[in-house]
């Protein structure tokens, strides 16, 4: 991958986390769970920089419908 593509990619995960996760009083509590495509191809730039924070991993969910089934489907 082109290092410009990773920095960017870095730089706005960082964001994301500082502006939404870390914001939250209570998100050293809980871990972590990130869902997408785009979560999933990029985990390994997410584990660092959630390493760096001392953030909780949950799991990376590629597809959530798959999730969403189960979820609903045993929860009955």
């Amino acid at each position: 991958m082109h290092p410009f593509v990773i920095d960017l990619v870095q730089k706005e995960f960082k964001y994301y986390l500082e502006t939404h996760i870390l914001s939250h009083p209570l998100c050293y509590n809980y871990s972590i769970s990130f869902i997408g495509s785009v979560a999933f191809y990029f985990q390994d730039i997410i584990k660092a920089l959630c390493e760096e924070y001392n953030l909780d991993i949950g799991e990376f969910i590629r597809f959530p419908i798959h999730s969403l089934i189960n979820f609903h489907t045993c929860s009955k």
